[in-house]
């Protein structure tokens, strides 16, 4: 990965875990910071905001898209560091030892 991907990444770590949690983390960094940590992403097929996104097969993440506005709400914020969390990725995006 080349530095400018690393940055953005940790730029992206860094606001995602700030405390208290923001409220004006967009939907698209999400989805970039997500596949950085090399998760991919699929909508259900059926039109709507749902969709999950997958690193391994037997722990996927669903989420719903943020509509009307793009901002991640907070709660899904704290749902995806317990995700983290419970997968073994620490605040850095490695896994934990």
């Amino acid at each position: 990965m080349d530095n400018d991907n690393v940055s953005k990444q940790d730029k992206l770590l860094t606001k995602f875990y700030a405390s208290p949690p923001p409220n004006d983390f967009k939907w698209d960094d999400f989805v970039t910071l997500m596949k950085r940590l090399g998760f991919t992403l699929e909508f259900n097929g059926r039109g709507g905001s749902h969709c999950t996104f997958f690193k391994d097969p037997h722990q996927p993440l669903h989420l719903a898209k943020p509509h009307p506005d793009s901002v991640l709400k907070t709660v899904y914020i704290k749902k995806v560091k317990i995700y983290f969390d419970e997968i073994g990725l620490n605040d850095k995006g490695e896994p934990n030892e």
